[in-house]
C-alpha cells in the first residue's frame, strides 16, 4: 500500500472536525493504535470547507482532469483568486461556476500551483482537501521566458533573496533582509536583441523570475513593472509549459504541458530555433 502524506496544517483540521478521523465508522483520534484489518477513513464536514468564490462565467481551457483535481491552462489577465481589485473575474470563479454547469455545489479553487495574473500556462487545482494535502509542494513547473538581451552566462543559478517593497507594496525587490529565492536559468536561443529562457524554481517566492531578471538587467519582455519594454509584447513574456507531480491518488508520475500562447508564439519567431529548444528544453531539464 502506498504511503499517503498529509500536510500539517489538513491534520490538524483533520483532528479537529468530527468527521476527520474515523476507524470503523468511529470517530477516531490521532493518537488511537490500529489494529490488522481496521478501515482508516478521513474526510471534512462541510462546516470544515473554505467557501467558494463568486462564479465566474468564462471559458478557460482544461489540459487535464479527474476525480482528483483539474489541471487549467490560465490565460493572461486572469486573476487566480479574488482580492482587492479582483472580486468576481478569477479562476477561482471559472471553478465555482464550472461546478454549477455540472450540478454540483460550487466548491473552491484549491490551488497546488500558482501564476501571477498576467503569466499563464499549466496550474494545477485540487478537487478536495486531501488531493490538496498530497499535492502540497509536490508540484514542478517548467517555465518558459523571453528576457531583454542576452544572460552572461548562458545558463546558471541566481540566488538573491527577495522581500516586499513596502509593507502593502505588490512590488518585490532584492534585499538581503529578504526571503531566500533560487532561480535556475538556460539560455535555448537568443536574437534579435532577446533571449529565450528555460527556468526552474527550487523555491518559489512572487514574482521571483520577473524581480531577478529584472535585477540583473535583463526584464522579461513586455513586463513593464519591472523595467521591460512592451514593444514586443503586452504583458510580461512568461508562460508555464509544463508542469510535473506525482498524482495524489496513486503517486504515479504525471507530466502536463501546456502550449504556447500566440503572442509568445510571435516572440519565438523573431528568434531562430526558439520553437523547436523550448520543446526540447520542457521534456527533458531535470532539475539540479
Amino acid at each position: 500500500m502506498r504511503e499517503q502524506r498529509y500536510s500539517r496544517k489538513l491534520m490538524i483540521k483533520l483532528k479537529q472536525d468530527p468527521f476527520g478521523l474515523r476507524v470503523n465508522g468511529a470517530r477516531a483520534r490521532s493518537v488511537d493504535l490500529l489494529r490488522p484489518g481496521d478501515l482508516l477513513e478521513t474526510g471534512l464536514s462541510d462546516e470544515s470547507r473554505p467557501s467558494a468564490a463568486e462564479p465566474y462565467e468564462r471559458e478557460v481551457p482544461v489540459l487535464y482532469e479527474d476525480d482528483d483535481l483539474i489541471v487549467y491552462d490560465k490565460p493572461a489577465g486572469l486573476a487566480c483568486h479574488p482580492s482587492g481589485i479582483h472580486r468576481a473575474d478569477t479562476l477561482a470563479g471559472v471553478f465555482a461556476a464550472d461546478c454549477l454547469r455540472r450540478g454540483l455545489a460550487p466548491s473552491p479553487l484549491r490551488l497546488a500551483s500558482r501564476l501571477d495574473r498576467d503569466t499563464t500556462g499549466a496550474l494545477v487545482a485540487a478537487k478536495h482537501q486531501l488531493a490538496a494535502g498530497r499535492l502540497w509542494k509536490t508540484v514542478q513547473k517548467r517555465y518558459l521566458a523571453v528576457a531583454a538581451g542576452r544572460l552572461e552566462p548562458a545558463e546558471g543559478r541566481i540566488c538573491l533573496p527577495i522581500i516586499r517593497e513596502a509593507p502593502r507594496s505588490m512590488r518585490r525587490v532584492v534585499d538581503p533582509a529578504g526571503q531566500e529565492a533560487v532561480t535556475e536559468y538556460r539560455t535555448l536561443a537568443a536574437g534579435d536583441g532577446m533571449s529565450l529562457l528555460g527556468i526552474v524554481l527550487p523555491t518559489g517566492r512572487t514574482h521571483q523570475i520577473r524581480v531577478h531578471l529584472s535585477y540583473l538587467g535583463h526584464p522579461l519582455c513586455g513586463d513593464t513593472f519591472y523595467g521591460g519594454e512592451s514593444a514586443k509584447i503586452g504583458r510580461q513574456a512568461l508562460h508555464c509549459a509544463a508542469v510535473i507531480f506525482p498524482h495524489p491518488a496513486d503517486g504515479r508520475e504525471m507530466r502536463v504541458p501546456s502550449p504556447v500562447p500566440a503572442d509568445m508564439a510571435r516572440l519565438f519567431g523573431r528568434i531562430e530555433g526558439a520553437e523547436k529548444a523550448a520543446g526540447g528544453f520542457c521534456a527533458n531539464y531535470e532539475e539540479g
